[in-house]
């Protein structure tokens, strides 16, 4: 089997894992991580010949998704839309999954510009409150995922 084959095999065996089990092996891999940079940190010291920093060593090992759904597992709250329009949009096409997402972009904006001040001023407090909302979660949060308790 070529390389080719080999991944796209891997890949849609790790897409048909429950939640639980990828998580299980995000855990190893963070893990392993953990190991690489031990070691590549002791290796760098006593070769201070090669000129090798240690920024590169210690770069994330996780997709996007694979860091959302451990964020997600860990407890770790999920960031509010950065503006009124963004939440807007979210609301709206949650209710569009079966338009493509170049035109729910279209219609989003198209309906956004319809909205009067006085509801896109409701949508601006909403993503107000969420953004304190999540301030206040993540402080939470951090604190207890910083002692271990809450």
């Amino acid at each position: 089997a070529t390389t080719k084959e080999v991944k796209e095999s891997l890949g849609k065996q790790w897409s048909q894992l429950s939640d639980k089990k990828r998580l299980k092996w995000i855990h190893k891999a963070l893990e392993q991580r953990k190991e690489y940079e031990e070691i590549m940190r002791d290796y760098i010291q006593k070769h201070p010949e090669l000129n090798i920093s240690e920024e590169g060593i210690t770069r994330s090992t996780l997709t996007k998704a694979e860091r959302q759904l451990k964020d997600k597992f860990d407890g770790r709250p999920t960031k509010p839309p950065p503006n009124s329009y963004s939440l807007y949009c979210a609301e709206l096409m949650a209710n569009m999954k079966d338009v493509p997402s170049t035109e729910r972009m279209v219609l989003c904006s198209q309906q956004w510009k319809l909205l009067s001040q006085k509801e896109k001023d409701a949508y601006h407090k909403k993503c107000d409150q969420k953004k304190k909302d999540y301030e206040i979660e993540l402080l939470r949060f951090l604190e207890v995922s910083d002692t271990g308790v809450p």
